[in-house]
C-alpha cells in the first residue's frame, strides 16, 4: 500500500480519492483500489512463498498491544528483506520486475484518468508452464 501511494502522487494523483475503497480520513482510497488487482500476483504469493519455504512461522509471531499479532524484529527484518528481492524479481522471463509493473500500471490510470488511451487493468496470468515451474508457491 504504501509503494503504491508513493507511486501515484508521483504521477500527480491523490492515492486518497478511490473508486472501490471507501473514503475514510487517513485512508489511502485509490492505492487500495489498485492494490486489489495485485493482491494474489504479489501479496497472497510473496506470504505463501515464505510460509513453504519455512522462512516464517507460527513462532515468529507476537501478541501486541490490542488486537492483533505482528512479527517480531527479527523476522521482520527477513521479511522486508524477502520483500525487496519479490519486488525486484521478473515474474515472467523477459518480463518486468514486480515493481516496475506497479509503476507502469499507476502511470497507465493516470493516463486514462486525464482522457488518454482507454485502460485496461492488469491482469495476472498463471497458466503459463515456464512460470508455475518457477513458482516456489
Amino acid at each position: 500500500m504504501n509503494e503504491l501511494t508513493a507511486l501515484l502522487e508521483g504521477v500527480g494523483l491523490d492515492p486518497y480519492l478511490g473508486f472501490l475503497h471507501q473514503l475514510d480520513p487517513g485512508r489511502p482510497s485509490l492505492a487500495l483500489d489498485v492494490m486489489e488487482m495485485f493482491r494474489h500476483p504479489v501479496a497472497d504469493r510473496f506470504v505463501l512463498n515464505l510460509v513453504n519455504r519455512g522462512m516464517v512461522g507460527a513462532q515468529d509471531f507476537r501478541g501486541g498491544e490490542g488486537p492483533g499479532v505482528f512479527l517480531a524484529p527479527s523476522p521482520m527484518k527477513q521479511f522486508f528483506a524477502e520483500w525487496e528481492r519479490w519486488m525486484l524479481a521478473k515474474p515472467k522471463a523477459g518480463g518486468a520486475a514486480w515493481r516496475d509493473v506497479l509503476r507502469r500500471e499507476t502511470e497507465k490510470l493516470a493516463a486514462w484518468l486525464r482522457g488518454g488511451a482507454e485502460y485496461q487493468p492488469y491482469r495476472f496470468d498463471a497458466d503459463e508452464k515456464e512460470e508455475a515451474a518457477a513458482c516456489s508457491t
